[in-house]
């Protein structure tokens, strides 16, 4: 009997406590397109799949969209700018001044538009955080938040993905035709570590200009992390 379930569910079994002849089967939650992360590439294709009626979910470790820009850039402004008005009513050319927005079918809703949410040019990344909740509100998005994935595997037997994750305390499998990473590129890159002390990396150096008055200090690198600096 054991040998009949493996064989029909192979995919759908937790770590089974088998007492006598019990078995407990708890079948995986299955989609057809799983996105994990939830920040503003995350956001934007859940709206895409959305209107398109299809069948997803999005798993976000945070306790709400766009957690990156509640700690980053660590002074608070963005480098994307915040053109409000361009002399001109078309939709397209407007677009290209507006490097925060996500895409909408129609691109005309203030409400989805991020010039709503904040009028400097150089927007804070507090109003994306805020932007971004309401634009998942609005949409309507099937978001899971404080659910991280531990492991992603497939299964080539079956044709599918495996998704494993955990919520507080409770683990979940899923199965996912299609799987796509959205988390970004967050993992700090240490150039050696028996230098710390020595070396400050971008995630923790002091941003107040005071800490290095009268002090020699060297930038390596050249991307948006150093020239904010």
């Amino acid at each position: 009997q054991f040998e009949l379930i493996m064989h029909r569910f192979p995919f759908a079994l937790q770590p089974l406590a088998v007492l006598g002849m019990a078995i407990s089967v708890q079948a995986a939650e299955r989609f057809e397109y799983c996105v994990i992360g939830a920040g503003p590439g995350g956001v934007q294709l859940g709206y895409y799949l959305e209107t398109a009626k299809r069948d997803y979910v999005v798993l976000e470790s945070g306790s709400g969209v766009g957690t990156f820009f509640h700690r980053f850039p660590r002074h608070r402004n963005l480098i994307s700018i915040n053109k409000r008005f361009t002399g001109s009513e078309n939709t397209e050319f407007n677009l290209r001044h507006d490097w925060n927005s996500l895409l909408t079918h129609n691109n005309v809703d203030p409400a989805l538009r991020f010039g709503s949410y904040d009028t400097e040019y150089f927007p804070s990344a507090d109003s994306m955080v805020t932007y971004l909740e309401s634009f998942a509100a609005a949409t309507q998005l099937n978001v899971r938040y404080e659910t991280t994935v531990t492991q992603v595997a497939r299964d080539e037997d079956v044709g599918v993905f495996r998704v494993s994750a955990r919520h507080r305390n409770d683990t979940t499998n899923l199965e996912c035709c299609r799987v796509v990473m959205a988390t970004g590129f967050h993992l700090p890159r240490r150039v050696n570590p028996d230098a710390d002390g020595v070396i400050e990396y971008y995630d923790d150096v002091p941003i107040d200009p005071d800490n290095f008055t009268n002090q020699e200090v060297l930038i390596i690198g050249k991307g948006n992390a150093a020239f904010e600096v």
